[in-house]
């Protein structure tokens, strides 16, 4: 009963068109249920999956404590950065006046 080539259900003899057609996912599967990773940026992409596994592995920082954390990582590639002095003055660098404040703040007590 269904006349359009494409259609998962095709069928060649039909003469009408009862809107049941069943039309392939953009990777030509048919409906059945393929689980893996969907994420073209992981490692273990899988193409023919048209379900997320929840397994899938991506690369890059996977410390908290580092500036480029990413949340996503779960395989860590020994990117991640730190800040090996604090910005101490809050002006957006790390500078011999940092340090100078900071020295300048030691000892002293705050109500």
């Amino acid at each position: 009963m269904y006349y359009i080539s494409v259609a998962c259900n095709y069928d060649p003899i039909a003469t009408l068109y009862d809107v049941a057609c069943k039309f392939p996912y953009a990777d030509g599967n048919c409906g059945e249920v393929v689980e893996g990773c969907v994420y073209s940026t992981a490692l273990n992409y899988d193409a023919s999956a048209t379900e997320d596994s929840g397994n899938c592995v991506f690369t890059g920082c996977a410390d908290s404590e580092a500036f480029n954390f990413n949340l996503l990582a779960s395989l860590e590639d020994s990117s991640c950065t730190y800040q090996v002095c604090p910005d101490f003055n809050g002006d957006g660098s790390v500078q011999a006046q940092d340090l100078l404040d900071f020295l300048i703040a030691w000892g002293t007590f705050y109500e």
